[in-house]
């Protein structure tokens, strides 16, 4: 579902001044040490306190410290990777097959501009709809900093089949089939199973508005032959950078 610009979520986004730096700070190692260590000292801090400070006995203030540390350094410790990532964003987008530092501060500008395209889903169990990804004119961008140009998309599909596992457990999610990438990227966008297809059937329409020459579906058509963009991914981009154009697959009736 597309989401307004005047959603909560991203208006505090917008707050943070870096919309890329705040997706990249807002998950990781870091905020969840952050996380862990404040619920340790909201739950068992107050009781560490007053032992240290109260307690008559050298052995209940050491107790009360130990009671303590677990909480404080759990939360200095993520403070520290937290605070590592945000200042490494631009260089963990740029290693990722991003655009460069100069060109980042473009994605931000529109990323920040009111014609973004928003599009989530609805949680379970939470009536907060989540976001899932940014359309804006030049460029798509996730809630996990995958930032790629729209005229660099070749191909977007989706299956319930992509991902399936040895276990019979189907994975269900989107492939986007990039000029910068070494093969296609899965994602799920961390939707409830049964809000995917929804989902992804949307972003796949919203990217092939901005650019209809993006082929749609799970298999294409390069150099005479169909392929598959999630499993035959690093074979179709080797022909596309050999000049073959890729195409949508429509199968005969």
């Amino acid at each position: 579902m597309q989401l307004s610009t005047d959603t909560e979520v991203y208006q505090n986004l917008l707050k943070k001044g870096s919309i890329l730096k705040a997706l990249r700070s807002n998950k990781g190692l870091g905020f969840g040490l952050m996380a862990g260590g404040a619920v340790w000292l909201a739950f068992l801090g107050e009781f560490g306190i007053y032992m240290v400070v109260a307690a008559k006995e050298a052995s209940m203030r050491i107790f009360g410290l130990v009671i303590l540390l677990p909480g404080v350094i759990t939360l200095l410790g993520g403070f520290y990777l937290k605070k590592k990532r945000d200042t490494s964003y631009m260089g963990y987008i740029r290693e990722n097959g991003g655009p460069d530092e100069a060109e980042l501060e473009q994605v931000e500008r529109e990323l920040a501009s009111p014609n973004v395209k928003i599009i989530g889903f609805q949680r379970n169990g939470s009536s907060v709809p989540a976001m899932a990804c940014f359309i804006t004119e030049n460029y798509f961008v996730t809630t996990d900093c995958y930032v790629r140009r729209l005229s660099d998309i070749i191909a977007a599909g989706y299956s319930q089949r992509m991902g399936q596992r040895e276990d019979g457990v189907i994975i269900w999610g989107m492939v986007i089939l990039s000029a910068r990438d070494d093969e296609g990227m899965f994602m799920t966008f961390g939707a409830p199973t049964e809000a995917k297809k929804t989902l992804c059937t949307e972003i796949i329409a919203a990217l092939h508005e901005k650019n209809p020459r993006i082929a749609r579906g799970e298999y294409v058509v390069c150099d005479g032959k169909i392929y598959d963009i999630l499993h035959e991914s690093k074979e179709l981009l080797k022909l596309y950078h050999e000049g073959n154009l890729v195409s949508e697959y429509i199968p005969k009736e």
